[in-house]
C-alpha cells in the first residue's frame, strides 16, 4: 500500500530553523513537495521505484525554468544525501542537466540586471516626491518608506551586497592620512555571506572597504545602516525589506508601466558587478566582493560590462577573501590596472 511521504522527525513538529538552517528547511520543504507530487502522479514510492523517479524528474524539468530546476535539483540531492544509502541517487539527480528546461517565467526574469544613470535619476526623483507627500500628510522622517527605499537602493548600489545581507552586517570607520594634511575616510563592512549555508558563498563572512564615496552616497549608506540597526529582530528586518521591495515595485510600475523588465533592489547589486567588470577587475577579486565561492558566478549571472560605469564606490576586497575564491572560469587580468580594483590610476591597490 502506498502512503503519503512523511518527512524525518528532525524537521517536523515544533522545529524552529536558525538563520543558517533556513536553507535546509527550504530544501526539505521543496524536496518533500516534489516527492509527494511524484507519489500522487505515479502511485509509486520513490525509494522502491528510483528509475521511474529519475524519468519523472526529467519530464518535470521540461516544465520549469533553469533557476527553478536548479533549486529543485539541489533540494532533492541534498535530501537524498540525508537518507542513508542514497548517495548514488543524489548524484544521479545532480546529473540531470538544465538544457531541456522551459523558458523562464519567474518574477526575477522581469527584474533588470543593471541600473542606468537615467533610471536612477527618475527613480530617486519619484521616491523623493513620495517622501515629500508622506511628510505633507504629517508622516515622520523615520516612518517614510519611500526614503527608506531610496537609501536601501543607494546602499545596495554602493556596496553590491545582497539586500538580505544587511541584517547582521557590522560597519566601522577608518581614517588614513594618505599624505600630509590629506585624510581619507574608509567605511569597512563585515558582511555575513548570504549563501554560506549551502556552499555557494566565499566563507561565512566577507569584508568590504569603501573609499572616496560622494557625500550623497555616504549619507544614504549611513542612514540605511542606522535604520537596519534600529530593528530589534531579523523578522522585523524581513518586514522592512518587504516594505521597501513593495515600494520599489509600485514606483517602477508607475514610472515604466509597459516595460517587461524593471529595476529592483537587487538591480543595485547587478550594477556594482557591471561597474567592476567595466574596470576590468580580476575575476577572483570580483567574486570576493560579491561573496561568491567561485570566479564563474558573477561572469555568468550578473550585470554585464557594457552597462558598467567603473568602480564608483572604490570597493576594495579583503586579500583573505580573494585567496579563498575557487578559480574555475580561467584567469582574466586587468591589463590597464594589474592588481588594482579602483577606477583609473588612482584606484586603491590590493594587498
Amino acid at each position: 500500500m502506498v502512503s503519503k511521504f512523511t518527512p524525518p522527525d528532525r524537521l517536523t513538529d515544533n522545529y524552529q530553523p536558525t538563520r543558517e538552517s533556513k536553507t535546509e528547511q527550504a530544501y526539505h520543504n521543496r524536496a518533500v513537495g516534489r516527492l509527494n507530487a511524484f507519489l500522487t502522479e505515479t502511485n509509486c514510492d520513490w525509494d522502491l521505484h528510483q528509475t521511474r523517479l529519475l524519468t519523472w524528474l526529467e519530464s518535470y524539468r521540461e516544465t520549469v525554468s533553469v533557476p527553478a530546476w536548479r533549486q529543485n535539483r539541489a533540494a532533492l540531492a541534498w535530501y537524498m544525501e540525508s537518507v542513508e544509502g542514497e548517495e548514488a541517487l543524489a548524484n544521479q539527480i545532480r546529473a540531470i542537466k538544465t538544457d531541456e528546461c522551459s523558458e523562464a517565467t519567474r518574477t526575477s526574469a522581469n527584474k533588470k540586471k543593471s541600473l542606468g544613470t537615467d533610471e536612477w535619476t527618475e527613480l530617486s526623483t519619484a521616491l523623493l516626491a513620495s517622501h515629500e507627500r508622506h511628510l505633507e500628510q504629517f508622516g515622520t522622517e523615520e516612518g517614510s518608506v519611500p526614503m527608506a527605499t531610496l537609501c536601501f537602493l543607494s546602499a545596495t548600489e554602493t556596496t553590491g551586497m545582497r539586500p538580505s545581507e544587511w541584517w547582521g552586517t557590522v560597519m566601522e570607520m577608518e581614517s588614513d592620512e594618505t599624505e600630509p594634511g590629506v585624510v581619507l575616510d574608509t567605511i569597512v563592512l563585515t558582511v555575513k555571506n548570504g549563501k554560506a549555508s549551502n556552499g555557494r558563498a566565499n566563507g561565512q563572512n566577507r569584508t568590504l572597504r569603501l573609499r572616496g564615496l560622494t557625500e550623497e552616497k555616504k549619507l544614504a549608506l549611513l542612514r540605511h545602516y542606522r535604520s537596519v540597526k534600529q530593528l530589534s529582530s531579523e523578522a522585523d528586518f524581513e518586514r522592512y525589506q518587504k516594505s521597501c521591495t513593495s515600494c520599489m515595485t509600485y514606483t517602477t510600475s508607475k514610472l515604466w508601466p509597459t516595460r517587461k523588465r524593471k529595476p529592483s533592489l537587487y538591480s543595485g547589486r547587478h550594477q556594482v558587478s557591471a561597474n567592476l567588470k567595466k574596470d576590468r577587475v580580476p575575476l577572483d577579486v570580483l567574486a570576493a566582493i560579491m561573496g561568491h565561492a567561485t570566479d564563474r558566478t558573477a561572469t555568468e549571472h550578473y550585470g554585464r560590462r557594457k552597462y558598467g560605469r567603473g568602480n564608483e564606490s572604490m570597493i576594495e576586497a579583503d586579500p583573505d577573501d580573494v585567496s579563498r575564491v575557487r578559480q574555475v572560469a580561467g584567469e582574466r587580468t586587468a591589463p590597464d590596472f594589474p592588481g588594482r580594483i579602483g577606477a583609473g590610476s588612482n584606484g586603491p591597490k590590493m594587498g
